[in-house]
């Protein structure tokens, strides 16, 4: 009778743990559908639906930049190099104690353009972020820093981890390679 007792309990036992064990499958398995039907529906309703990701147009974004630069920038030279003959863009460049400025840049080869967010999608943020980018003489980025936030810090750091990615025609003064500063505006548009 002793043994009758253990053998049932043992059985009790290994029907509660199997029970359990069912209904952590079946929740997983719930969990899972449901994950996917979000991500079904996330994806259909965003057909037909335009995303954009440009740089936005830089002759508007001027007075931001203007304004910004004069804040951050006392040292700067009030000197405009005019456009050099072999087709640099070297105009609104100025010189900053052998560090040049431009508003006018120019990449080499395909330059990444920043992944919209899937949760700023989702949520409608649309916005631009204004860059500034230390551009060594060789072209590469080695200081990137903002001019002006987006109020979505996703969208934000989504800009930031392209620009690293491109390579950047360095500006051309007096026929050399130079340091300098550009200024990136990059829009985030759901149309």
């Amino acid at each position: 009778m002793f043994i009758n007792n253990i053998a049932q309990q043992n059985i009790i036992n290994s029907r509660n743990i199997i029970s359990i064990a069912v209904a952590v499958l079946l929740h997983i398995f719930i969990l899972l559908l449901l994950q996917k039907n979000i991500n079904s529906s996330f994806i259909a309703s965003n057909i037909g639906s335009n995303l954009s990701i440009s740089l936005a147009n830089i002759s508007s974004y001027s007075k931001i930049a203007q304004t910004n630069n004069n804040k951050n920038n006392n040292k700067i030279k009030k000197t405009i190099l005019a456009s050099s003959k072999n087709g640099n863009n070297s105009s609104n460049v100025i010189d900053n104690e052998n560090i040049a400025y431009s508003k006018n840049f120019s990449t080499i080869g395909n330059k990444e353009m920043p992944i919209y967010p899937k949760r700023s999608l989702k949520l409608g943020q649309e916005g631009v972020v204004y860059l500034k980018i230390l551009i060594s003489e060789s072209g590469v980025s080695e200081q990137i820093e903002f001019l002006k936030k987006s109020q979505y810090p996703l969208l934000n750091k989504s800009a930031i981890n392209a620009v690293k990615k491109w390579q950047f025609k360095p500006v051309i003064i007096g026929g050399k390679a130079v340091k300098s500063w550009v200024e990136v505006p990059i829009e985030f548009k759901i149309s």
